[in-house]
């Protein structure tokens, strides 16, 4: 079939991994049953990763009320993987990815239909509104003015030396075919798979589109992952992620590449500060060799002095500061 065909009918599928989110799970499907399209066909694809609160029931409880939702039930398996499986049963022609806890807003596939009819974008490139108890605050990409559409690498190194790069994966909408044809899925059984995901996506990507559309509405909550206390796992992984990252940036030309490698440099010594790895628990996580030659501004280069000579003092000075 030609790429601008759409054989199901469905111009986007929205993913929605569930897993024992049962208090915030009603506001989120609303927002998705919600849309204010009427000539715009979508799916909603519900993705329970083995939930044992009653989300799974109110799934299928939502499914028997709304002709647009599927529901596929799965074994815990984590959020990578149920991303990927969502991804792989999507019949949409582009992909928008919402997290359980988390809602977008009723003018979504319109505003995003205005930008993909008659388009082959790889991916639509948009901002989001954080919701904490206290208020609002927006994420947003830098001002990109009339450049609306450009490559994947061109934004990366843009955004990178403007330090507006944020790698959460619901800030992008994806063509499906472009995923599939890339090979281009999350890393399964691994925090922080945003950060190993988004990186490879950009560079993957030959035409995108930057919007300043802010639809999705990013709930903060105490207890999700990035506010547990234990922050051994998340170490860990995001450690492993950094490591792949630069053997993959290692192919990349300048000087993107140094861009790129030193934003590694960049979370590795936030995540060392962060979770106190100076500590003994962490001596499987604990690399000095891997910031040499990656610093490329002043302020960094003298965060790698310090650390390198005393990593422990870098610790104590940044949470201080932080």
């Amino acid at each position: 079939m030609q790429e601008n065909e759409n054989m199901n009918g469905f111009e986007f599928s929205i993913i929605i991994p569930v897993y024992n989110t049962l208090e915030y799970l009603d506001q989120c499907l609303q927002s998705a049953v919600s849309q204010s399209v009427d000539h715009i066909p979508y799916e909603i694809i519900l993705v329970d990763d083995g939930s044992t609160d009653g989300s799974a029931k109110l799934c299928d409880d939502w499914a028997l009320k709304y002709a647009q939702i599927k529901v596929i039930h799965q074994k815990n398996q984590g959020l990578s993987a149920a991303r990927n499986t969502g991804i792989h049963h999507a019949r949409g022609r582009y992909i928008i990815l919402l997290d359980s806890d988390d809602a977008i807003s009723a003018h979504a596939c319109r505003d995003l239909y205005q930008i993909t009819k008659d388009k082959q974008y790889d991916m639509v490139v948009t901002n989001l509104k954080f919701i904490f108890s206290e208020g609002e605050e927006m994420l947003k990409h830098s001002d990109w003015g009339n450049e609306h559409v450009t490559d994947g690498k061109t934004f990366l190194l843009r955004e990178l030396q403007r330090h507006s790069m944020h790698m959460a994966a619901v800030l992008q909408v994806y063509r499906h075919s472009f995923l599939l044809e890339r090979s281009l899925s999350f890393r399964v059984n691994r925090l922080h798979e945003d950060e190993e995901f988004t990186p490879r996506v950009f560079l993957a990507a030959t035409e995108i589109y930057v919007s300043d559309l802010c639809f999705y509405q990013y709930n903060r909550r105490e207890q999700s992952i990035t506010n547990r206390k234990d922050l051994y796992q998340n170490v860990h992984d995001l450690y492993e992620n950094l490591k792949e990252l630069d053997c993959l940036y290692d192919m990349e030309q300048e000087p993107l590449r140094s861009a790129l490698k030193e934003s590694l440099l960049e979370k590795y010594l936030y995540m060392y500060a962060k979770a106190n790895v100076c500590e003994k628990r962490y001596d499987a996580i604990r690399n000095k060799a891997f910031v040499k030659g990656k610093s490329r501004s002043w302020k960094n280069r003298i965060k790698v002095l310090l650390f390198t000579v005393n990593d422990t003092w870098y610790c104590n000075i940044s949470r201080k500061k932080g």
